[in-house]
């Protein structure tokens, strides 16, 4: 039996250019070449586990605002032909069916909405466009216009992250080579179907629905065939003051950032942690969130639930309640000692995570629940 072919041999080496494709930051190129072992370059969650502690704890920033610039204004496709080279196929990829469709009033307020981000922040609005219409990316840029300037600095470094990985996968299944982590390859369809899952879980804070988590667009992608039919993460939240369900509480999904913070054994804990938003909805009248993430969303990593309790505090009334509510009463008009309620949590794909809160305004508590 004939064994298959390997890459040829001009793509028998994964090079700076390769990386440079993927992400225009040179001394980041040079760190992933330099820092990705011989025996790994053709391993893509090998490259990934690497490219993103240095994208995070060693390129400088100096480094991510060169792969900034190399990126055009979006819609802006004039310049994008104008302007780059290779790049500029996958950022016209990239962009096209964001603005394909768009009305020029949109695009109008993009280009707007763009200079008074470029004013504030002196480096140009970075998002991963794939996916995403010209409209989600205006609410997302007019949201980014509102963050401080190093959080805007964090943000945009973590939307070029997820651009360069799409771009790295791009490339690896176009020579090729291996997306496992034992270095097999992977078939043809299962690999372009994790592409496809991966696109929707990087989006998925990038359209939501309206205040109940992501839209039926991300739902789509991210549900493969003979997907589970429970949500992946749900909660619910116990007024153990009140002795009832906790209603209309704000509640915010966060996934961290693959390789930002310092510290390996408390992913998040470390300095310069980042954390991005996937979803936001509040609990039911039963105190129930259940529509964070659709069914079969690819959910490993590590998460944070984040619960608005001053909000729920400052407007919850106790009508209704058991009659032995005096003492909560009088807790609830209380100024909020919490401001709010976070949990963080490892997860694994495949599973089902029910994280409640138990909560009353000197004291919350969680656990895995079913």
């Amino acid at each position: 039996m004939t064994e298959p072919a390997g890459p040829a041999e001009s793509d028998a080496e994964l090079t700076e250019q390769n990386v440079l494709d993927c992400c225009a930051s040179k001394v980041f190129a040079q760190l992933v070449i330099a820092g990705v072992g011989a025996t790994c370059k053709h391993n893509l969650k090998s490259v990934f586990i690497h490219a993103r502690e240095l994208w995070w704890n060693q390129t400088p920033i100096s480094g991510w605002l060169e792969a900034f610039a190399a990126h055009p204004r979006i819609g802006d496709m004039n310049e994008l032909r104008a302007r780059f080279g290779t790049s500029a196929a996958s950022s016209r990829e990239e962009q096209a069916q964001a603005a394909e469709g768009a009305s020029d009033e949109v695009l109008q307020e993009l280009a707007r909405k763009n200079e008074e981000y470029f004013e504030k922040f002196k480096f140009i609005f970075i998002i991963c466009a794939t996916g995403s219409s010209a409209v989600r990316m205006l609410d997302e840029l007019k949201r980014r216009c509102l963050n401080s300037p190093v959080e805007e600095l964090m943000t945009a470094a973590a939307e070029q992250m997820k651009i360069t990985e799409i771009r790295m996968r791009r490339l690896f299944i176009s020579k090729g080579w291996p997306l496992d982590h034992d270095g097999a390859a992977a078939p043809a369809a299962s690999a372009a179907s994790r592409a496809g899952v991966r696109t929707g879980l990087l989006h998925s804070h990038l359209a939501p629905g309206p205040g109940r988590g992501p839209s039926g667009r991300a739902a789509a992608q991210a549900a493969p065939s003979g997907a589970p039919e429970r949500p992946p993460i749900t909660t619910h939240v116990l007024d153990i003051a009140a002795g009832r369900p906790a209603a209309r509480v704000k509640v915010h999904l966060h996934i961290h950032a693959p390789g930002s913070g310092l510290h390996r054994s408390e992913p998040g804990t470390g300095n310069g942690a980042v954390w991005e938003l996937l979803a936001d909805s509040e609990t039911g009248q039963d105190g129930r969130c259940t529509d964070l993430l659709p069914a079969g969303y690819p959910v490993e990593g590590v998460y944070r639930l984040t619960f608005g309790t001053a909000r729920y505090q400052a407007h919850a009334t106790l009508d209704g309640a058991p009659a032995q509510t005096g003492v909560a009463e009088t807790l609830h008009k209380a100024e909020a000692f919490f401001p709010q309620a976070s949990v963080m949590f490892r997860v694994e794909r495949g599973q089902h995570y029910h994280v409640p809160l138990t909560w009353s305004p000197f004291g919350y508590s969680t656990y895995r629940g079913s």
